[in-house]
């Protein structure tokens, strides 16, 4: 196994643990989602990516969120151009993984303080979003964007060199 999916297995472990001793009322139940919800759909790319497609354009990343109908986030889609199976399976995995835990409780803080910073390549400048302009990883780029969007809050350190005009 790959040491970034050990490093992203391990803290959706860590998130995950650390929120289920807080609050032993998480995993009790799931919370159902509406058949036709409301969302967003983010593509963003890290410029130092590596891959390039046939027109010069680095690797997508596209988020794709589903919505509880007071707005809160209940689940994730997490999509990469581009990329071999195994990279594509491990994005998978961790948007089902995030997704289970919103939906038996867990709230986006949880997952933002666990994957926020992580770093690991492609790591760069990103192109595509308004307000996040570098990010130290594909991983931290989903959930800063998650943050932004949901208003979820950022840790102070890595705030002020990603973000633009928040």
């Amino acid at each position: 196994m790959c040491p970034e999916r050990i490093e992203i297995q391990s803290r959706i472990d860590f998130a995950l643990q650390a929120y289920m001793e807080a609050d032993s009322k998480v995993g009790e139940e799931r919370e159902p989602i509406a058949s036709r919800r409301n969302g967003y759909t983010q593509k963003m790319s890290v410029e130092d990516s590596g891959v390039i497609d046939e027109t010069g354009e680095p690797q997508s990343l596209y988020v794709r969120t589903g919505e509880y109908e007071d707005g809160r986030v209940a689940e994730i889609f997490i999509d990469l151009n581009k990329t071999g199976g195994t990279l594509r399976g491990a994005f998978s995995s961790l948007a089902i993984a995030v997704s289970l835990g919103l939906q038996h409780g867990v709230p986006l803080q949880e997952f933002v303080d666990a994957f926020v910073g992580m770093s690991f390549e492609p790591r760069g400048p990103v192109s595509g979003h308004a307000k996040i302009t570098r990010a130290d990883s594909l991983v931290d780029l989903i959930f800063h964007d998650l943050a932004l969007s949901y208003g979820a809050d950022l840790p102070a350190s890595s705030a002020w060199r990603r973000l633009t005009d928040v």
